[in-house]
């Protein structure tokens, strides 16, 4: 059986960004289609790379013909303070966008070291692993007890930012 997995995360954006990295951060959270050339200088944003970087966090409907999503749920939110987005992928997805994507907001992320980010949950085994920024990378640490190292404020924030609840919090 193929893996999917659920990432929720919320961090802090560090004050005095650039408004190259302001615009592409608002781009990638759009809600409708504009033309845009990012000429960030980072491995998620290659050319010879694919294109998903557009669309994992956009608040467009479907990225294709097979995804859909209920309108009233937003995937993303970014304020002048904040980045907040949920997100279900297939395995491949997550080791090809979402932690590629994931590493390089560790970059422009004021929420770093010790302070919890977010979660990914595996949707075929039910684990959870919690998520943290260190030096402009991800970093993983499996739970037994998500219930207990998941703040509810965490989830709350995630939930409130986004509207609805993710699939299992």
């Amino acid at each position: 059986m193929a893996r999917a997995y659920e990432v929720a995360l919320i961090c802090d954006i560090k004050s005095g960004l650039s408004d190259e990295v302001l615009e592409t951060l608002a781009y990638m959270t759009r809600e409708r289609g504009y033309a845009f050339k990012a000429s960030l200088q980072h491995d998620f944003f290659a050319e010879d790379q694919h294109q998903e970087w557009r669309n994992i966090i956009s608040n467009i409907s479907g990225r294709n013909a097979e995804e859909h999503f209920f309108e009233s749920d937003r995937r993303s939110l970014l304020t002048s303070k904040r980045l907040c987005f949920r997100r279900t992928e297939n395995e491949l997805a997550y080791l090809e966008v979402v932690i590629p994507l994931m590493d390089w907001l560790a970059t422009v992320s004021d929420t770093i070291g010790q302070e919890l980010v977010g979660f990914k949950t595996d949707l075929t085994t039910i684990d959870y692993e919690l998520i943290y920024f260190a030096e402009g990378e991800t970093i993983e640490k499996c739970t037994d007890n998500p219930d207990a190292d998941i703040p509810q404020a965490l989830r709350r924030g995630i939930n409130e930012a986004l509207g609805g609840r993710g699939i299992w919090t």
